[in-house]
């Protein structure tokens, strides 16, 4: 039961992350057109609250910084997702490496993102933005290694303990 259980968090993990991906390619890869319209429905969603509760934030600078946090957003689930699925799916023995590998594919995917938007009509390409997707995927890859890391020190001092 235990292995069953394990196999089915394992591609739950993959596919979840696969899916993510898809996301994020096809978020960057709109047209500017459409990019512009979704972010600004999400935005509108999103102050509805403050507007219920009377604080008027700046819609045009609140629009503007969810697209900038969108990029650090979006690819920081998609650091975390592609690390959990490595790291549930190598041997114990092989953690440092699943680090390494989602930190460098993560970091391909958001750049890959980005430059995939040279041939977008009413999209292009920014350093910056590129920053912040790859900021995103390293932080989430180094949230899970920190707490995998945090669980095996943990369970090895309970083992010691119990000795």
């Amino acid at each position: 039961m235990q292995n069953k259980k394990y196999i089915l968090a394992t591609i739950s993990l993959w596919f979840l992350s696969l899916m993510w991906l898809l996301f994020c390619f096809y978020l960057s890869w709109q047209t500017g057109e459409e990019t512009v319209g979704f972010s600004q429905q999400v935005a509108q969603l999103l102050l509805e609250l403050p507007n219920k509760l009377g604080i008027r934030p700046d819609a045009q600078q609140f629009h503007a910084g969810l697209r900038l946090f969108a990029h650090f957003g979006m690819f920081f689930v998609n650091g975390l997702l592609t690390s959990s699925a490595l790291y549930i799916s190598l041997p114990r023995s092989k953690w440092k490496r699943a680090f390494w590998i989602a930190a460098i594919s993560c970091t391909v995917i958001a750049v890959l993102a980005e430059v995939g938007k040279l041939v977008v009509p009413g999209r292009h390409l920014t350093w910056s933005e590129t920053g912040l997707n790859v900021l995103g995927a390293v932080v989430g890859v180094a949230v899970v290694c920190l707490a995998v890391h945090l669980y095996a020190s943990r369970k090895a001092k309970r083992g010691r303990s119990q000795k």
